[in-house]
Parts: C-alpha cells; sequence; structure tokens
C-alpha cells in the first residue's frame, strides 16, 4: 500500500512540474498587465501619447477601482470610480462612470461623472468628454468588487489656471481606452 502512495505523489508532482512549465513563445519575457489606459492629448499645455499600465511587475504604478452607490442625503449619483497613477512618469488618470455598460457625456461641472489626467506640472479635467464602457462586470456578491471595465474616449478637457487673477480655461482634444482589472 506504501508503493501505491509512493507512486502516486510521484506521478501528483510529475503532472504538477509539466503544467507549471511554460511552452516558450513570443511573449516570453514581456510582464503581463491587467490594467491601462492609453490616451492622445493635443492642446497649447500638453501634446503627445501617454500610457499606464499596471502589470505585476511595475510596483511603483497604482491602480484603484471601487462601486460607489447612490446616496440620496449628498445628491451622488451611482457611480464606478478607477484611477491610475505611475509615479515613474508622474501621470495619473481618474475617471468617474454610472456603473452600466453605456455612452455617456461628461460635462464640465458635473457633481458626480468626470475625467481627469494629471501631469507633473499641469491638471485637465473634464470640458466634454463622450465615454463608452463597452465591458464591465461587478460581482454583486462580494461588495461590489469591480472585476473588469473595458472602454474608450474622446472629446474636449480643459487646463483651467490663473493668471494675473483671472481664470483661463485652455482646451485640449482627447482620445484613448481603458481597461481595469484587479489583481
Amino acid at each position: 500500500m506504501k508503493t501505491y502512495f509512493k507512486t502516486l505523489l510521484l506521478a501528483s508532482l510529475a503532472i504538477f512540474i509539466c503544467l507549471s512549465c511554460s511552452k516558450g513563445g513570443d511573449d516570453d519575457g514581456a510582464p503581463p498587465f491587467n490594467s491601462f489606459v492609453k490616451y492622445s492629448i493635443h492642446g497649447p499645455t500638453i501634446n503627445g501619447n501617454f500610457e499606464i499600465k499596471k502589470t505585476q511587475q511595475n510596483d511603483g504604478n497604482v491602480q484603484i477601482a471601487s462601486y460607489v452607490p447612490e446616496n440620496p442625503e449628498n445628491g451622488t449619483d451611482e457611480l464606478v470610480y478607477i484611477a491610475m497613477t505611475d509615479n515613474d512618469q508622474l501621470l495619473s488618470f481618474r475617471i468617474n462612470v454610472p456603473p452600466e455598460e453605456k455612452l455617456t457625456e461628461l460635462i464640465y461641472g458635473h457633481p458626480t461623472y468626470s475625467i481627469y489626467f494629471g501631469f507633473e506640472h499641469a491638471e485637465l479635467e473634464t470640458g466634454t468628454v463622450s465615454v463608452h464602457v463597452t465591458e464591465m462586470n461587478i460581482d454583486s456578491e462580494f461588495h461590489n468588487m469591480i472585476r473588469y471595465v473595458k472602454g474608450n474616449f474622446e472629446g474636449v478637457v480643459l487646463h483651467i489656471y490663473e493668471e494675473d487673477g483671472v481664470e483661463i480655461q485652455e482646451s485640449h482634444t482627447v482620445n484613448g481606452n481603458f481597461e481595469y482589472v484587479p489583481f
């Protein structure tokens, strides 16, 4: 009987080792990433293509997502909040959208839904941006945990600053896409 268990143990170990080995391929050495935002911005202050991605290897980048229920007492709508930062590039991204797969128009001054892009020396916030959430999975059985969100956006964001006591708003065009998957 002891020989049977030893053989079973060795066979299980051999199967585990075989399943754990990589076959190799084109993606060897490339770190897997779960979440990203890629976007292009064009305007008087910021121009270029930018990307924030969260991989299992880049501990300097942070991602957060949360479901926030409606709160009639303070007038907030139900929303999904996603934020990503890249501390090496000094970039940040934040978006608040309804928890639905749909096209939503974000407008300047809305108390709940917005989009934000942070740079080392400038911040861009919602002007008029169309956001299309194409896929969303919220686990209602596990405290409304965000399992997956994917979408794209395009429109106008604003760089708002003060110069000589006067508020200045500079428009920038933006387009991009995002995907959030928790680790």
